[in-house]
């Protein structure tokens, strides 16, 4: 009895670890909790990466935006005021110089570079650094405009790419509007330092204390978006996925660069000294005198210096995918 009991036995207890416990499932759940990364880690891993790709492009980020701040010049336009000015200012010369500018005096206008080598020469008279202008303002920008989108467009999948595309195109235009304040920022430091030794801002703060309307060019994104999801709805009938992602970085880059030649002018236009002295009514009328005055080219200048540097930032970032997902 006791023979055949023990038996029972343990034919209960191998029917219970047979039917009872799935050690594929159990196995999984493990690889979950290994793998499963918290949004902080995701927060850092993704700030570090953009703060490195952001170090990399600047100087290219740099060229594309002196580009779109420089206006072409016709023949009422004055001559760029270092001309006027010595090499070295004292603060009371500066200060003059400013009053000059704010009663306008003197018509300034900025330098108007033709050409990539005009750029490069003219960002050079301002020394290395002058490469890397807006650098801090622009990381930031970039850091809280990706999360953002990242974390808003999670939460919502829809397996319709109809619907995801028109859901992320809000999201985006919503954290575009949102981070204005910082791009505009960005715009106005890498817009001055056209004379040596004066600075219209002498820090972020001072661009706060100066600058009463942090939301020009605002509706600029919301009028881009429009246009990119109206461009990108072909994109719902490519099945493979890199021909995809390739398509959408295209178009999203040809379409978007006459908004922000529009909006960054918008940044820069004011009283302030040696800002732009251009008097855009709003964004319409701005690409209307744009159009008008220096040709529809002029959307597109500097446009390669900003496809080459956003492409080798969508090339890493969609590595660097790929290659935790095959570790995984």
């Amino acid at each position: 009895m006791s023979k055949d009991f023990s038996e029972y036995l343990k034919g209960m207890k191998k029917e219970e670890t047979t039917s009872n416990i799935d050690l594929k499932e159990l196995e999984s759940v493990f690889d979950q909790k290994k793998y499963e990364v918290k949004w902080w880690q995701i927060v850092i891993g993704n700030s570090f990466t953009t703060t490195a790709l952001g170090i990399l492009t600047q100087p290219l980020q740099v060229i594309h935006t002196t580009f779109q701040l420089s206006i072409k010049r016709t023949d009422f336009q004055v001559n760029n005021l270092k001309d006027i000015m010595e090499a070295k200012i004292t603060l009371g010369q500066q200060k003059k110089l400013e009053q000059i500018l704010k009663y306008k005096i003197v018509n300034y206008q900025g330098a108007s570079y033709q050409n990539y080598n005009a750029v490069f020469k003219g960002l050079g008279e301002q020394g290395v650094l002058g490469f890397f202008k807006g650098l801090g303002t622009g990381i930031f920008y970039q850091i809280t405009n990706s999360q953002l989108r990242y974390f808003l467009i999670q939460k919502y999948f829809n397996e319709q790419k109809l619907i995801q595309n028109l859901y992320a195109s809000f999201i985006g235009m919503a954290v575009d509007v949102l981070t204005n304040p910082l791009m505009l920022i960005q715009s106005k430091m890498i817009h001055q330092n056209r004379l040596p030794n004066f600075r219209t801002y002498r820090s972020i703060y001072d661009v706060l204390k100066k600058e009463r309307n942090l939301y020009k060019g605002a509706l600029g994104h919301i009028y881009k978006h429009i246009f990119i999801c109206l461009s990108q709805m072909p994109s719902i009938y490519i099945n493979d996925s890199r021909l995809c992602l390739s398509y959408l970085l295209m178009i999203q880059q040809v379409v978007s660069y006459p908004f922000l030649t529009v909006i960054r002018r918008l940044h820069c236009q004011g009283s302030q000294p040696f800002m732009l002295q251009t008097n855009y009514k709003g964004f319409w009328d701005g690409a209307k005198q744009i159009y008008q005055q220096e040709g529809i080219l002029t959307f597109y200048r500097g446009f390669a210096a900003f496809g080459i540097a956003n492409s080798f930032m969508a090339f890493v970032l969609y590595s660097t995918q790929l290659l935790g997902e095959s570790q995984e």
